[in-house]
């Protein structure tokens, strides 16, 4: 507290600790009750922005600076198989240069539909295989999109059982212990089935026929993609027969 004006006391506070904004209401309401604000109900954003609209900027910029830096990085957080096919859909949207040049809200969106794809890429890691996958393979071809691929692979991780779903359905676990398994690490996507091999109650090979109904189960990217109407069912066959021609070239 420091003596500006005489009897008057003040704090300073800077405006991006993470309790400012209750500050500022704290101080609206107190200046609203005494007759003394003449700035109208506005919102600590919009306070801050007629208060200081450099400073917004510049938060701003360093905000969308910290989004490039952490796009740049996304892909190396994944698996080498499921690489690629991010980096594909970074540069086919040309992400980074529309997030620096884009109006901050617009940047924030598309930063958004990066981590939706970078989610889905890490949490299907048995959708997509160490190998060039057919999605890559069809967004090369220019047979869909980028955003049509993902939409289509979180339609299929949705479309497809939990491991612990099967392990229940197959009598392998109890629903109490599955729930042990959950309670024992929080990163259950990743960790479920290492967590139910160090408790005992799954073996490796017991963990295989899971993963196997898993994928036997699944519906088919193609199949989803023909359900969504970018591809009919001739263009897929097409598609599937020249990507596997590819790939045997390849290997």
């Amino acid at each position: 507290m420091k003596e500006r004006k005489p009897g008057r006391h003040y704090f300073t506070i800077n405006i991006d600790e993470p309790y400012a904004p209750l500050v500022f209401e704290v101080m609206k309401k107190g200046e609203q009750a005494k007759g003394t604000w003449t700035e109208g109900d506005i919102s600590f954003e919009e306070w801050q922005q007629l208060a200081f609209p450099d400073l917004a900027t510049a938060t701003e910029q360093r905000v969308k600076e910290q989004m490039l830096r952490q796009l740049r990085s996304l892909a190396d957080s994944l698996p080498e198989g499921t690489r690629e096919a991010f980096q594909l859909y970074v540069e086919t949207e040309s992400l980074e240069s529309r997030i620096a040049n884009a109006p901050f809200s617009e940047a924030k969106s598309l930063m958004k539909r990066a981590l939706d794809m970078h989610l889905t890429l890490r949490e299907a890691g048995d959708i997509i295989s160490s190998e060039k996958r057919f999605g890559t393979f069809l967004v090369e071809q220019g047979l869909a999109t980028p955003e049509q691929i993902l939409d289509a692979l979180t339609l299929q991780k949705n479309s497809t059982k939990s491991i612990e779903h099967i392990a229940c359905e197959q009598k392998l676990l109890t629903p109490q212990q599955v729930l042990d398994i959950f309670n024992a690490h929080e990163e259950m996507t990743e960790l479920f089935c290492k967590t139910a091999r160090e408790l005992g109650y799954l073996t490796d090979k017991q963990v295989k026929t899971l993963r196997d109904i898993q994928m036997h189960e699944r519906p088919a990217l193609g199949e989803i993609l023909t359900r969504m109407g970018v591809l009919d069912t001739e263009d897929i066959q097409k598609a599937l027969e020249k990507f596997f021609a590819s790939r045997s070239h390849s290997s």
